[in-house]
């Protein structure tokens, strides 16, 4: 009996020893299957972090960028200030010079009446007129002047030649 069971013990030792090695082949399958998915996980991390690296230096790159853009904005809110002041400035000065301008064509107006320009124009022919008259009045003066002393002298001259 004792035999028996010896021989039994070593048919369930073999059964054990192939269940186990079944076991562990089993075993082995699900091991490689992790590390194959462990090495997916190591390349899709991988690539994570790259992925991550470079969208961090974008960031850095875009903030930069902004900033400098940031500037210019800055400095050209203040150009624009400044010409908006200046347009302001120009534009009441324009103003002014409109007011003073119909001021002055208020003044004028009576200058721009055909009837008046055609009356300064006569007035302008008339002054013309008058004024060669009076030269012609000047030169008859002096023609008569010189008539006048001509004669006186030749009295004297021609008494000077009879004595």
């Amino acid at each position: 009996a004792i035999r028996a069971k010896e021989r039994l013990a070593d048919g369930l030792h073999l059964i054990d020893f192939e269940q186990l090695k079944i076991e562990n082949h089993g075993l082995h399958e699900k091991i490689e299957e992790r590390d194959e998915e462990l090495l997916k996980l190591r390349k899709k991390t991988t690539t994570t972090v790259q992925v991550l690296t470079h969208s961090k230096e974008k960031l850095q790159f875009v903030a930069r960028e902004n900033e400098a853009l940031a500037a210019d904005m800055a400095r050209l809110e203040e150009v624009g200030a400044t010409k908006k002041d200046t347009l302001t400035r120009l534009k009441n000065e324009r103003d002014a010079f409109r007011a003073e301008n119909e001021k002055m064509r208020e003044g004028t107006a009576t200058i721009s009446d055909p009837m008046l320009i055609a009356d300064y124009e006569l007035q302008l022919d008339v002054i013309a007129s008058c004024k060669k008259r009076v030269i012609d009045a000047q030169k008859r003066i002096k023609a008569l002047k010189e008539t006048a002393e001509t004669p006186r002298r030749r009295p004297g001259s021609t008494a000077k030649a009879t004595a």
